[in-house]
C-alpha cells in the first residue's frame, strides 16, 4: 500500500466497535501499545516538542534510535480529538513498558523515563495524559548505584488555546537533578538531598512554565559538595510558589530541622534581574522572615536559645555555595541582635565572617548566648567573676572556620558591673565603662 507509515511496535492491540466493522469502517476507540522509546525535546527557550518513536531494542531503560517523524501521527491526534477520518472515533491511548527520553537543552543533559506507563485521553475539547516512570540522567543509567525518582504526572491540555496544567508528585527525587530538570527551582539546587512531594504547574502551548505551586518534603541532607559525615539538616519542609511574571520563588512556608536548630522561615527568593528566562539566574535576592529560630545545645550553647521574631536579607551565590547577608535581625526575650556578613560552603564544613551588633541586654543573657567553643577561656572567666550588670551596648566580629578555633572581637560598654577582677580585693559594684575584647582561646 501507498502512504507513509504512522506508527510502528513490538506489540500493538487495536480496539474496534462491532457495528463500525459491520458498516466497514475501521474507527478504533483505544489503542494499547508497548515496547515503544519515545523521544521528547525541550530547546533552550523551554519550547517542548515531540522528537520522534522506535521500538525498544531489548533493554527498556535503552536510549531509543531516531524513530519515525511525528507529523504525521500528530495530525492523526489532531484529527482523533475533532472527531474526524478514520480516527475520528479514537478516544484513548495506552502505553506500557514505554521508554521516554528526555533531550533537554535547557539542563545541557538527556534524561530518560524508564518503565513507563502512559495514557492519553481525547475529546473534542480537551486531551488528558497520565505517566507513571522511573527518571534519571542518561549519563547514570549503568551505574547501580543510583536510584532513580519516581514520578506521576497527570496533565490536560485545552484543545480551544493549548493551556496545559498538570499534577507532577514525585518519589524520592535528588535535589540538585531536580533543580536541573525544574530550573524555576534553581535555589534549591544546594540542598544535597531527596525530595518527595507535589507541584502543580501551569504553562502555555508549547510547554513552557507560568506558575507553579506545590509542597516539597526534603529528607535528611547537606550543602552539596560538603564531605559524608558533615553536619548536614534532618528534614525541610517546602510550601512554595512560582510565577514567570516575577520570576521569585516564593516560601509561604519553610521548616528546618537539624540537630542544632529548628527554624521556621517565609519570603521570597529573587533571581538577580527579576524575572528570568529559563535558564537559572547566578543568584538570588534573599528576604526572609524568620518567624522562630531555635539553636539547641548541640549548636554550642548551654540552653535552647530561642529567637520569636527576625529577618534575613542578601544574596545567594549558587555557584559558589555562598550567601552574603546584607541584613539579620533577631530577637528573643533577653536578647536582640543585628548583624551582617558571609556565610559559605568550606571544606569540611560551613566558614563565617560576620558583624553582630545588640544594644543591650544583661551579663546574665551574654552567658547563655555565648557558644562555649567561641572563646571558652574568655567565657570561663566571666562566668566565675562577673556577678551582674548590663552590657549596654556591643559590635562583634566573629570569624569561624572548619577545623579552626573561631576568632571573636567585641567592642562593649557596660553599666551597673558587679565583678571580682583582682583576686583577693572587694568586687567592683556599679561599673561602667568600654572596652575591647579578643578571644580567640
Amino acid at each position: 500500500p501507498e502512504g507513509e507509515p504512522v506508527f510502528g511496535a513490538p506489540e500493538i492491540s487495536v480496539s474496534f466497535r462491532v457495528m463500525d466493522l459491520l458498516s466497514g469502517a475501521l474507527r478504533p476507540p483505544a489503542i494499547d501499545v508497548a515496547g515503544v522509546a519515545v523521544r521528547v525535546a525541550r530547546d533552550a527557550q523551554g519550547r517542548f516538542t515531540l522528537a520522534g518513536f522506535s521500538a525498544l531494542a531489548g533493554d527498556a531503560a535503552a536510549a531509543p534510535a531516531p524513530g519515525l517523524p511525528t507529523g504525521a501521527l500528530t495530525a492523526l491526534l489532531e484529527a482523533a480529538a475533532a472527531g474526524e477520518g478514520m480516527m475520528g472515533a479514537l478516544r484513548r491511548v495506552s502505553g506500557r513498558d514505554l521508554s521516554v527520553v528526555f533531550e533537554d537543552d535547557v539542563s545541557d543533559r538527556d534524561w530518560i523515563a524508564a518503565e513507563a506507563s502512559a495514557t492519553l485521553e481525547l475529546t473534542p475539547t480537551r486531551q488528558a495524559f497520565a505517566l507513571s516512570a522511573a527518571i534519571f540522567p542518561v549519563d547514570e543509567i549503568s551505574d547501580p548505584s543510583v536510584a532513580p525518582a519516581r514520578a506521576f504526572l497527570a496533565a490536560e491540555r485545552a484543545v480551544a488555546d493549548g493551556a496545559l496544567s498538570a499534577e507532577l508528585r514525585l518519589d524520592d527525587a535528588r535535589l540538585p537533578q531536580l533543580a536541573q530538570m525544574i530550573p524555576e527551582l534553581a535555589a534549591l539546587r544546594p540542598l544535597d538531598a531527596r525530595a518527595s512531594g507535589r507541584l502543580h504547574l501551569e504553562a502555555d502551548e508549547v510547554g513552557r512554565l507560568l506558575a507553579l505551586n506545590g509542597a516539597l518534603r526534603i529528607g535528611e541532607g547537606r550543602l552539596e559538595g560538603m564531605p559524608e559525615g558533615s553536619e548536614g539538616f534532618q528534614s525541610i519542609s517546602l510550601d512554595l510558589g512560582w510565577t514567570a511574571s516575577t520570576g521569585a520563588l516564593e516560601l509561604s512556608r519553610a521548616e528546618l530541622r537539624a540537630d542544632a536548630v529548628h527554624a521556621i522561615l517565609s519570603g521570597r527568593l529573587t533571581p538577580w534581574g527579576g524575572a528570568q528566562g529559563v535558564q537559572p539566574p547566578p543568584g538570588y535576592a534573599v528576604d526572609l522572615g524568620l518567624p522562630l529560630l531555635e539553636l539547641t545545645p548541640e549548636a554550642g550553647f548551654d540552653y535552647v536559645l530561642v529567637f520569636d521574631a527576625g529577618r534575613l536579607e542578601g544574596d545567594l551565590l549558587l555557584e559558589e555555595r555562598r550567601m552574603e547577608v546584607s541584613e539579620l535581625y533577631l530577637a528573643g526575650a533577653d536578647l536582640s541582635l543585628t548583624g551582617n556578613g558571609s556565610v559559605a560552603a568550606a571544606q569540611g564544613g560551613v566558614a563565617v565572617a560576620a558583624r553582630l551588633a545588640s544594644d543591650g541586654f544583661s551579663t546574665e543573657a551574654l552567658l547563655q548566648h555565648w557558644p562555649m567553643a567561641a572563646a571558652p577561656g574568655g567565657r570561663r572567666w566571666m562566668d566565675a567573676n562577673v556577678l551582674g550588670g548590663r552590657v549596654t551596648s556591643l559590635d562583634a566580629w566573629v570569624w569561624s572556620s572548619p577545623g579552626e578555633a573561631p576568632e571573636v572581637t567585641l567592642d562593649f560598654a557596660f553599666d551597673g558591673l558587679s565583678a571580682n577582677v583582682v583576686r583577693g580585693l572587694a568586687p567592683v559594684t556599679d561599673g561602667r565603662g568600654t572596652g575591647r575584647a579578643t578571644l580567640d582561646r
